[in-house]
């Protein structure tokens, strides 16, 4: 699975922040007669986050890498023989990133994001050939 996680913006006093995160993971599903599943997931997230202020001239950007974990459970129903419609909720779990900088006034400026907790849920359709 590749996707991202995203979009959280704040400002506060002139400052801004910014974080996306894409991510790919690999999961392993087990079904059961009923159409329920249950799943997990483990690989990389690389949260990027984006400093907006008054800052020395430097890079505002910062990407690291993190192990990333999902769990997931659902539900699916065949629709056709080809179709299926899916229900899904997913928690995943990852570190953030830790961004320092210098403003103009000489004060440091620290940003620690630490265990990042997203829970999603999507409904979608699957073509299975």
């Amino acid at each position: 699975e590749a996707g991202i996680i995203g979009g959280f913006e704040d400002a506060d006093d002139g400052y801004g922040f910014k974080m996306t995160v894409p991510y790919v993971t690999l999961n392993g599903y087990h079904d059961f007669s009923n159409g329920l599943y249950v799943g997990l997931g483990l690989g990389i997230a690389l949260p990027k986050t984006e400093l907006a202020g008054d800052f020395y001239p430097q890079n505002r950007t910062k990407r690291e890498s993190s192990l990333i974990g999902a769990w997931m459970f659902g539900w699916s129903n065949r629709l056709s023989e080809d179709m299926v419609l899916d229900l899904r909720y997913r928690l995943a779990v990852f570190d953030g990133t830790t961004h320092s900088r210098v403003l103009n006034s000489g004060d440091l400026f620290k940003n620690e994001i630490g265990m990042v907790l997203d829970n999603s849920i999507s409904v979608g359709l699957r073509y299975e050939f």
